[in-house]
């Protein structure tokens, strides 16, 4: 399978009609994310290690926002989210999901999102 059907595959696997999914991803994010999962999925990258870098971002999210460079913050931020994205992606992309990739995706969010907050509170 070439990069182009890659893409394909991936936007058609992609839940942007789901009730549950936002106004960012549903316009913004899943056409960011979709290029990028279709180039890593040419690497030995798992989703567990997409996941592992939402912590990445968000560390460094939390520096910029808490000495006060929203703008470089903010791009961590949405790196957080893309990163996010990709590892669901690659997860279905895949065919691959386990109880300890969902259980590490939920520390991610609430770790990370909880360290923006915070960040965000110091660098005001």
């Amino acid at each position: 399978m070439n990069y182009i059907e890659r893409v394909k595959n991936i936007y058609s696997n992609q839940k942007a009609d789901s009730p549950n999914s936002d106004a960012y991803y549903k316009y913004c994010t899943r056409y960011i994310s979709a290029p990028i999962t279709a180039i890593v999925s040419f690497t030995p990258i798992t989703p567990n290690m997409a996941t592992l870098s939402m912590f990445f971002f968000g560390i460094l999210g939390f520096i910029f926002f808490s000495f006060g460079n929203f703008m470089l913050g903010g791009l961590c931020f949405v790196g957080l989210i893309i990163a996010d994205t990709i590892d669901g992606e690659l997860a279905r992309f895949y065919g691959t999901s386990s109880l300890f990739g969902e259980y590490f995706d939920k520390l991610a969010h609430y770790s990370t999102n909880s360290l923006m907050y915070i960040g965000v509170g110091l660098g005001v």
